[in-house]
């Protein structure tokens, strides 16, 4: 696992270089990055979603996806705690900080890195079981997320509305609705939304390259809280999580793609959630580049210990 990883992050990290090199180059463009982002998460990656469940139903694969559910929203609950705990008032004295250190402590950049992960190292089964990790974030960001950024969260019926039409969600409910009844897209359906599913990979990497390259890294590295952020999010919550889902029945496929999952760098909507709500988007762009550049590291060390406990 550790070698495929590492083979995997090195194509990531050289698909990050082209988007870097074509964003400095100026083939990629701010509205570019518009474009591909809503190709991503309206097109690709619900293709991704209803691609994985083109599978028999099976019990056993039923109750392993609860007990997968069970252990990421453990994990969610877990990572908020120790973020109010680390980041709290007397700790980050810049609030909008505070608020972008809280967020990236807890949702990571499962979509975009933790699925072409997931199926180069661990195959189908491990996308399955990341779609189930993606399944609490969306959970976990639309509810505690949102209300870190607002100060008068939305009604929990305006909440549930933005929850029912997210197009990640409404994927994984027709998906597992086709699982269910073990119904397969014909060919003519079945192989467009495979190339589509395609895209995820390569599109996703030349993103965040491209975004990597708006940042001003060098200044994040004289910044104390970045390097704090970094250290939990890409390390410290990881390691832990290692150790809390071996309290969970979990099958070495489920358990290995939640770990990938919790190991991915900071989550982009730190970004999109800071320019919706006016925050200056400086900081949160430093943590999550800095957070996406080092994960090539990280990964391989979090998997290292992984491979050494087991």
């Amino acid at each position: 696992m550790f070698m495929l990883a590492g083979q995997q992050l090195i194509i990531m990290g050289l698909l990050m270089a082209i988007g870097f090199i074509a964003y400095k180059s100026h083939f990629i463009k701010p509205e570019t990055q518009k474009d591909f982002s809503n190709i991503l998460v309206y097109i690709a990656m619900p293709s991704v979603i209803i691609n994985v469940f083109q599978r028999p139903f099976d019990n056993d694969t039923l109750r392993m996806i609860g007990w997968a559910a069970l252990a990421s929203a453990s994990i969610y609950l877990l990572s908020i705690l120790i973020a109010e705990i680390c980041f709290r008032d007397s700790k980050v004295a810049n609030p909008e900080h505070q608020v972008a250190l809280k967020f990236g402590t807890i949702f990571t950049n499962a979509s975009f890195m933790g699925i072409p992960l997931a199926q180069a190292v661990l195959g189908d089964d491990g996308v399955l079981f990341m779609v189930i990790h993606l399944i609490g974030y969306t959970l976990f960001q639309w509810t505690y997320g949102i209300t870190l950024y607002r100060k008068n969260p939305e009604p929990w019926k305006a909440q549930l509305k933005k929850l029912s039409l997210n197009p990640n969600m409404i994927a994984t409910v027709v998906g597992i609705g086709f699982w269910l009844a073990s119904f397969k897209l014909p060919t003519l359906i079945g192989q467009p939304v495979s190339y589509l599913a395609s895209l995820n990979t390569p599109l996703s990497m030349i993103l965040i390259g491209s975004n990597i390259a708006t940042a001003q890294i060098q200044s994040a590295f004289k910044r104390k809280h970045i390097w704090q952020g970094f250290a939990l999010s890409n390390l410290i919550i990881p390691l832990i999580s290692i150790f809390v889902l071996q309290l969970f029945p979990l099958s070495p496929v489920a358990f290995q793609s939640l770990v990938l999952g919790v190991s991915c760098p900071v989550a982009g909507m730190v970004v999109i959630f800071a320019v919706l709500h006016d925050h200056h988007n400086q900081f949160p762009v430093q943590l999550m580049c800095m957070s996406t550049a080092l994960s090539v590291v990280t990964i391989p060390v979090i998997l290292s210990v992984l491979e050494w406990m087991h």
